[in-house]
């Protein structure tokens, strides 16, 4: 792959303390674990020969084998540099969607102001860090669940982000992580997501993946973050407050920041929820070191 990347060295020069604690972190893990040293790059997701198909804003994190060695790879998509810029100059509305959709349809190419790999100053750093600290979870034995005919892979992907992100939480807070001064902004955007709606999903299961979404969100906030939402959800969402409710005491039953418990977390809103498909446990280092 002719593709430039940034290196760990590189990265660690922005001096963000958060990352370079976290990547500390993930070199300490995959040493005791696997015995092995993995070391992290930034390359361009839209440059990938598999990875550049999807059309839409996606940042992906694999273990990729590169010259005989295998790298932790971010590979970020360029368009959310774009997109970020544009975010910022014109705010989220119509407007932006209408612009950024043509955009990312052609699928051209952005050119050096937007490479990440020469551009580090301008990736989402917060959202980079949560993608590594899940594959050090994935290190440390939390597996996912996963539908074996492939045919609901968004939802298994929101249900496993979602159902790993106590223990990812609780791993940030050993970092110093500061959740609530970050999440009140979350909170807006979510509110305002909420108003926009007209009525509550029909489906059961996008009301279940709300509730899990918002029973994450509702841990990690502040008191008074927590009460707003409380009282959106009571006057309008009445049907998905209950299932946050009954999420509460589903996690309440396990410890969640355990992988073996974790799992069974996993499970049980999986059952209860009655979320299509036929799921199994999948031990995502094991098939990695297949590749690798």
């Amino acid at each position: 792959m002719n593709i430039n990347f940034a290196t760990e060295s590189s990265i660690r020069l922005l001096g963000n303390g958060y990352i370079n604690k976290m990547m500390d972190i993930w070199h300490e893990d995959v040493k005791q674990h696997l015995n092995r040293d993995i070391d992290i790059l930034v390359g361009n997701r839209r440059r990938h020969p598999a990875l550049s198909v999807y059309k839409g804003l996606n940042t992906q994190v694999t273990v990729t084998r590169l010259d005989k060695r295998a790298h932790l790879v971010i590979w970020y998509d360029p368009y959310e540099v774009l997109y970020a810029e544009m975010l910022g100059e014109m705010g989220y509305g119509e407007a932006l969607i209408n612009k950024i959709g043509p955009l990312l349809e052609s699928g051209a190419d952005l050119g050096a102001d937007y490479e990440p790999a020469d551009n580090l100053e301008k990736l989402d750093w917060d959202s980079i860090l949560r993608r590594i600290g899940f594959w050090v979870l994935r290190v440390r034995g939390f597996q996912k669940i996963a539908n074996k005919d492939g045919k609901f892979a968004e939802l298994d992907n929101i249900v496993n982000t979602e159902c790993r992100t106590p223990p990812l939480n609780e791993l940030l807070t050993t970092l110093g992580y500061d959740f609530e001064s970050g999440l009140s902004s979350v909170v807006d955007d979510t509110l305002e997501g909420m108003s926009a709606m007209e009525a509550e999903p029909p489906r059961r299961m996008d009301r279940a993946i709300n509730a899990l979404r918002l029973w994450n969100l509702m841990e990690a906030c502040s008191e008074e973050d927590r009460q707003r939402i409380n009282k959106v959800l009571s006057a309008s969402f009445p049907r998905i407050q209950e299932m946050v409710i009954k999420i509460g005491e589903l996690s309440g039953r396990f410890d969640v920041n355990i992988p073996d418990e974790n799992l069974a977390f996993n499970w049980s809103y999986i059952k209860e929820n009655r979320l299509p498909g036929d799921w199994e446990a999948v031990d995502e280092i094991k098939e990695m070191l297949k590749t690798i």
